[in-house]
């Protein structure tokens, strides 16, 4: 698995009607820290920008690949392949938006239920739920639902997402992922 390994995909269990929604318990308005407010920042032409860390690589958009820029990060500059699964080899963090129903091979290991600027947020340690890798971390990652109270064929979704086998340090890409998701900011609103 990589990073955003079948992101859309795989991560049904979270989203829109395909599973009851958790009330938000916990405010996070997406404010800044203050260590995101001094990274620099991309915009994606879907709706969103994000800070990330100094230095670090953003992949350019590749029409070629359905890639649009501010999608994909990484301490080292890497070329956007898909593996098997969908998931960008070489990324350390991968950002998607997308619309539809997401199904899962996945299962929760712990969550924290968020409000991010307005939206319904997920913040959740994943493991493998089938296979010879069951039970295994597969990831950390944010769901964001951005068309709360819709059926999920209706809807639309954006998943930030690090995983143990990305490049670097796991621990250090999930912090590196929470200070990213402070900065996240969305053109859209709340219908």
């Amino acid at each position: 698995m990589t990073t955003d390994a079948v992101t859309a995909v795989l991560l049904g269990v979270l989203l829109m009607g395909c599973s009851p929604r958790p009330i938000p318990s916990e405010s996070n308005s997406a404010q800044a820290s203050a260590t995101a407010v001094a990274w620099p920042r991309c915009s994606n032409p879907n709706g969103f920008s994000v800070s990330y860390p100094p230095g670090w690589f953003v992949h350019p958009a590749d029409p070629s690949l359905n890639l649009t820029e501010c999608r994909l990060f990484a301490k080292q500059p890497f070329s956007a392949e898909q593996d098997e699964n969908g998931g960008w080899m070489g990324a350390q963090i991968a950002l998607t938006m997308g619309t539809g129903c997401l199904g899962s091979f996945e299962v929760v290991i712990s969550e924290r239920v968020l409000v991010i600027q307005g939206f319904p947020a997920w913040a959740r340690e994943l493991a493998f739920g089938e296979g010879a890798n069951a039970g295994e971390v597969s990831g950390y990652a944010y769901f964001i639902d951005l068309r709360p109270g819709v059926a999920c064929e209706n809807g639309s979704w954006f998943i930030a997402r690090t995983g143990p086998d990305a490049p670097g340090d796991y621990a250090a890409n999930e912090a590196t992922l929470d200070e990213m998701i402070q900065s996240l900011e969305f053109s859209i609103g709340v219908e």
